[in-house]
């Protein structure tokens, strides 16, 4: 009888994978994970100098060595309605390697950014996502999201519509430190 790999299979890798936050150790490989162009760099470096700064907290799904997933918990954003630094915090650029996905890596993420807020104090998490991703769109509502407004992004001089979706996040049993 053969056997399968139950990674073939998509098995749950959560056991095997631990999500932390990222180091400047990271810098290189996490730029390689978000693409490594001029204009890219110039996002995730701002991005970087933040984390560093406590402004955001940029978390990493890793397999031994590798970066198998990626997530931003956003203290603020420019539309208040997704961010106010208050009440209402933002997750940001939730990405899992395809060859990880649908095996509870982008839940776990998306968990540990509620966690960061509910910590913080937070009463809602907010995010935006592109209306016609069906994959992301069905994790968000199963992590219990839902649509509170139509908007647009933009990205390379491009904009393009999103759906705002948000939870509320239950109280936090103790405080987490940023």
């Amino acid at each position: 009888m053969k056997t399968v790999s139950p990674r073939l299979l998509g098995a749950p890798l959560c056991a095997m994978t631990e999500i932390r936050t990222m180091t400047p150790a990271d810098w290189l490989a996490f730029r390689n994970w978000r693409g490594g162009d001029n204009y890219t760099d110039g996002v995730i470096g701002f991005e970087f100098e933040e984390h560093l700064a406590r402004r955001r907290i940029i978390l990493l799904a890793v397999d031994g060595p590798e970066i198998i997933g990626t997530v931003q918990f956003v203290l603020s954003h420019d539309d208040p309605e997704l961010g106010d630094g208050r009440t209402i915090a933002y997750l940001q650029a939730l990405e899992v390697r395809p060859d990880h996905r649908r095996r509870g890596v982008g839940r776990s993420l998306v968990k540990k950014v509620e966690a960061l807020a509910s910590g913080r104090g937070f009463a809602q998490l907010a995010l935006m996502v592109e209306p016609d991703n069906r994959p992301a769109l069905g994790l968000y509502e199963k992590c219990g999201f839902t649509a509170f407004k139509e908007s647009t992004d933009t990205w390379r001089d491009r904009e393009y519509p999103v759906l705002c979706l948000r939870k509320s996040l239950a109280p936090a049993q103790g405080s987490l430190v940023m």
